[in-house]
């Protein structure tokens, strides 16, 4: 279940509507991306990180960006 106020909170900034579906997908893609970060800086060593890796994170930030602008 989704918490209303989390998600009413959400849509109030946005600075478009952004359909339910969308702006879920866009929580988890950040979501996943930034457990990533978390689990690459625990590793304790710093590690380059990859073209296809810095390719995908492009297209999410592009993805999360056109469906929840800020402000």
């Amino acid at each position: 279940m989704i918490d209303q106020a989390l998600y009413q909170r959400a849509l109030a900034v946005a600075d478009q509507p952004v359909e339910e579906r969308d702006l879920i997908n866009a929580a988890l893609r950040a979501f996943i991306a930034r457990q990533a970060q978390f689990r690459l800086a625990g590793m304790g060593e710093p590690l380059p990180i990859s073209p296809m890796f810095l390719a995908v994170a492009r297209t999410n930030q592009r993805e999360l960006t056109a469906a929840c602008p800020t402000a």
